[in-house]
């Protein structure tokens, strides 16, 4: 897949606020998980990116469960029918969109560049970060009654955007 999509989490480390990508969190979870805990925004990155194109890439900041659910799996159904979605962005008053546009999908909105993702690649990167997420999250606060709420929330959205790809999927075969 050319199409990558990944999550960060900021930490705070003395008068630094390091944006910890999700393959070192998951390495060094030891290391990372009282900083996370500690750190009460909880903003991170999802960033958007194509293999094939290097200067195709977008960084979306937000409250990092916020944006996983917002963008990993609310906007799938729209994506799948091949309808704009628009996510709200919280933290940072702005919007972003995800307007198909054939095959493509264009992703723009306040304070990213625009770009021009394959839609098909971005429906399952999404869907595939946002799941990568929420393994992280149960390790991070599984244990804590504050986030369950959370977690079930994200847990029934994806299971949403889950149904969405595979209908899609089994339509698009059935076509050939």
């Amino acid at each position: 897949m050319k199409t990558k999509v990944e999550f960060c989490a900021y930490i705070r480390e003395g008068n630094e606020f390091p944006c910890i990508d999700e393959n070192t969190l998951k390495v060094d979870f030891k290391k990372y998980r009282d900083k996370l805990i500690n750190y009460l925004d909880a903003d991170g990155l999802i960033v958007i990116s194509s293999l094939d194109e290097p200067n195709t890439r977008v960084q979306i900041q937000d409250e990092l469960w916020a944006i996983v659910q917002n963008l990993c799996f609310i906007t799938i159904p729209d994506l799948v029918a091949e309808k704009s979605a628009v996510v709200r962005i919280y933290n940072n008053y702005g919007f972003v969109r995800l307007d198909p546009e054939g095959n493509i999908v264009r992703i723009s909105g306040d304070g990213i560049p625009d770009i021009r993702i394959d839609r098909s690649e971005l429906i399952v990167a999404l869907y595939d970060c946002g799941k990568r997420f929420i393994e992280f999250f149960r390790m991070l606060r599984g244990n804590d009654l504050e986030y369950q709420d959370v977690i079930q929330g994200l847990d029934e959205h994806a299971k949403t955007a889950k149904q969405s790809i595979e209908n899609w999927l089994a339509i698009k075969n059935s076509k050939g």
